[in-house]
């Protein structure tokens, strides 16, 4: 989404194919305005893994605990970015 050609190109296509009745020049701003909110990186570190077991913590009834460098590993991302 966030590469200067490729991005644009996915934006036609997602609109061509799954929003075709939003005007065209209205869904390109809406795109724009809402591509900050995506991540530009795939990978995850340590810190965000710890946000969202927090967040989880916080909201749920069942506590979660577990080994972070166990049971999240970026290399299907590291795979896929080659």
């Amino acid at each position: 989404m966030h590469d200067p050609v490729l991005g644009p190109q996915a934006r036609d296509k997602v609109h061509a194919k799954f929003f075709a009745d939003v005007d065209k020049a209205i869904f390109d701003t809406a795109w724009q305005r809402m591509l900050p909110g995506f991540a530009s990186d795939l990978a995850m570190n340590r810190r965000q893994l710890e946000r969202v077991e927090k967040f989880l913590n916080d909201f749920s009834s069942e506590k979660m605990s577990a080994d972070l460098d166990k049971v999240f590993t970026n290399r299907f991302v590291e795979a896929a970015t080659r």
